[in-house]
């Protein structure tokens, strides 16, 4: 009961705060710590004053604070909704973060077409997940030799069966060329371990990332 009224007054907090700043922000769920300011969802513990520079830079955006570089300085991931003539799109933009306040454009992904989009930033590195009807990818990006590179990918794909669904579990790791396969029919799990070959271990960089 305490940590569900914590979690409810803490929420309650961000609201307030950015609303005293001059935000006009209304809280979006209070577990995840975002907030929402129009159109824009940022991470709440984001200092006010780079709340309000980066909702007016990157409207219609979700944008997350982490030390993505690895060097003790916070730097920004964002997705960016678009809506075009055949449909809407994401793109995926990170700011690097500067010594002493602000930051930078850093990387930008080419667009994300097909699939509900979003990202997190776990250990140093940015995850964009992306979910079709039938398929859910997490790809795994980390700063690598002044570049943010794919080093993971884990795919959910689903098959109807007889009396359940199946589905593929692949979990494939760049830096090592492992690739691990978990396959359920019928209720039946096999699983199955190979290796990429040398040219399937291509560090992908953020900017080459689209569907």
């Amino acid at each position: 009961m305490k940590l569900i009224v914590g979690i409810i007054l803490s929420g309650l907090f961000w609201q307030i705060l950015a609303q005293a700043e001059g935000l006009d922000c209304e809280q979006l769920r209070y577990t995840t710590k975002l907030v929402e300011c129009g159109t824009t969802v940022i991470q709440a513990d984001i200092p006010l004053d780079e709340q309000k520079s980066l909702i007016a830079r990157y409207p219609s955006a979700k944008i997350l604070s982490g030390d993505l570089t690895n060097d003790g300085i916070n730097d920004f991931a964002l997705s960016i909704a678009e809506h075009k003539d055949d449909g809407p799109v994401n793109r995926v933009i990170v700011l690097k973060g500067k010594h002493g306040g602000g930051y930078e454009e850093f990387a930008e992904s080419s667009e994300i077409e097909f699939g509900t989009e979003d990202i997190e930033i776990k250990n140093h590195s940015l995850y964009i997940n992306i979910v079709r009807h039938d398929l859910q990818e997490t790809y795994q990006f980390n700063y690598r030799k002044g570049h943010f590179v794919l080093i993971g990918l884990d795919e959910v794909a689903y098959t109807p069966g007889v009396t359940s669904y199946n589905y593929v579990e692949t979990s494939t790791n760049f830096l090592t060329g492992d690739v691990i396969e978990n396959t359920v029919e019928e209720k039946m799990p096999q699983t199955e371990k190979t290796k990429l070959s040398s040219g399937e271990r291509i560090l992908l960089n953020l900017e080459d990332f689209g569907h």
